[in-house]
């Protein structure tokens, strides 16, 4: 059986439930944008559950450079950082849907 993503795991609970995704991006300017998303009665939270279970396996090694823009991206109580550099594939398929879709919240 393939190993799940760990923002997968923490997402499944063998049938749809709620998850909430909170992403945050911290450009080079320092420019905070924060975005939350929770799939209670949402109709489309398998879409959700989806793009959480194709998150890598381990999120790639956060090297942060001065300048570099940062994401937080967290669901439920885990969260991980990643450099800009650091956001391909479906981790970002994830942060930008997330990004878009999610209701803003202040700091």
């Amino acid at each position: 059986m393939p190993q799940r993503s760990v923002l997968a795991q923490i997402a499944e609970g063998g049938q749809t439930r709620w998850v909430r995704l909170e992403v945050t991006r911290i450009a080079q300017d320092g420019n905070i944008r924060r975005r939350v998303l929770d799939t209670t009665d949402r109709p489309d939270a398998g879409r959700w559950e989806n793009l959480l279970g194709q998150a890598p396996d381990v999120p790639p090694p956060y090297r942060a450079a001065p300048g570099d823009t940062v994401y937080q991206i967290s669901v439920g109580e885990r969260t991980v950082m990643v450099t800009e550099g650091g956001l391909t594939g479906a981790l970002r398929q994830l942060v930008v849907a997330g990004l878009a879709e999610g209701a803003g919240c202040s700091l």
